[in-house]
């Protein structure tokens, strides 16, 4: 049954305040029109801010201001310095703004007030299941992953958290946000040696094998390339060519289920062979050889990329190709050792301002 609201001025408990009116000015051009609920509320409470009353009475108002507009910061702050004031328990607090945010889930107030509870408490404990909960939800929610490492960098509840990252990788390897919680906890636990990184590299390469135009695992994979030199790394070069060389056209986007299964597998590993990621991570590999060869084979591929896979950063890429064929990162005179489409591609674009790089979603 819903609970019926009653106006402050009914109210036994608030006799003796008086409600203080939103001041508008003498004329507002375009005053909003508020319920009679919001409008009361707000009254109140501004009475009571005006006071400093920081009572039990002050913070079961706070809840009403909050139920009006979650958003509203000076309602969730007034209601810290209730809760302070008065001793309430904090735990039955978690629970109230759990509650709160079951239906504002992307609130910023709601997380920060929070964060400043859980401080306040000492105690974390609950907080890994309860994002947890949130990311069955919604896994990319970036407010739920903000605390989430705060709580594991304040308390350090690092020990199953690699685990519990693969295991939302298992379930979705498009989980961007999965890719970007284990770099943070590698960071956060480990010097990321050569020999950890080529065990990430290895991890990454087969999530990649599933989902091949998702760029999340090849980031991940580059990113641990790039920290130790891309010379460290020969079984990954060879093996990025040999999936580069794989049967079939593919067409740059065609996969499978993330299980990477039966016909799925198959499709998916067709698309490797024009797959926009692993070349790209394969460029890399050509232009750090630091050999005519290398800048032939990296450009190339830019010229591939360029023209056919990738034209909606074709600017981008055209940019990339005048580098290397100026040798801007390489050791090879301009055009030397590179096709003829590559190296006219590369003169047409040498006069053109960088832009910006591209950025995954």
């Amino acid at each position: 049954m819903e609970e019926v609201w009653v106006p402050f001025a009914q109210r036994e408990e608030w006799a003796d305040v008086t409600p203080v009116l939103q001041d508008d000015g003498p004329s507002p051009i375009c005053p909003i029109s508020y319920s009679a609920q919001f409008r009361d509320t707000m009254n109140y409470f501004r009475a009571v801010l005006r006071s400093d009353e920081r009572s039990a009475r002050a913070l079961a108002l706070t809840a009403e201001v909050i139920e009006q507009n979650a958003a509203n910061y000076t309602g969730w702050h007034f209601r810290r310095l209730c809760l302070y004031a008065t001793g309430a328990d904090l735990r039955d607090e978690l629970e109230f703004v759990e509650d709160v945010g079951g239906d504002n889930p992307k609130n910023y107030q709601i997380w920060y007030h929070r964060r400043l509870v859980v401080q306040r408490l000492g105690d974390a404990s609950a907080e890994l299941g309860y994002t947890a909960a949130v990311f069955e939800e919604d896994a990319k929610n970036y407010h739920a992953w903000s605390h989430r490492q705060w709580v594991l960098q304040s308390f350090g509840l690092w020990e199953h958290e690699l685990a519990f990252v693969a295991h939302l990788l298992a379930a979705d390897v498009r989980n961007n946000s999965a890719w970007n919680q284990r770099w943070f906890v590698l960071q956060h636990t480990t010097d990321v040696g050569l020999a950890t990184s080529r065990a990430e590299v290895a991890y990454a390469l087969a999530q990649a094998r599933l989902a091949p135009s998702n760029e999340s695992p090849w980031n991940y994979l580059e990113a641990h390339v790039k920290r130790h030199g891309h010379g460290h790394f020969p079984e990954l070069r060879a093996q990025l060519l040999a999936l580069q060389r794989g049967a079939g056209a593919g067409g740059g986007g065609e996969e499978g289920p993330p299980q990477g299964q039966g016909a799925g597998a198959a499709a998916a590993a067709a698309a490797l062979p024009d797959c926009v990621p692993l070349l790209r991570v394969l460029v890399g590999f050509h232009e750090a050889a630091g050999t005519a060869e290398g800048v032939a084979a990296a450009a190339e591929l830019v010229d591939v990329l360029a023209n056919r896979l990738d034209v909606i950063r074709k600017k981008w890429w055209l940019w990339r190709l005048a580098q290397l064929v100026a040798g801007v990162h390489a050791v090879a005179r301009p055009g030397a050792g590179v096709g003829a489409a590559a190296a006219a591609a590369a003169a047409a674009a040498a006069a053109s301002p960088p832009p910006a790089a591209p950025v995954a979603e």
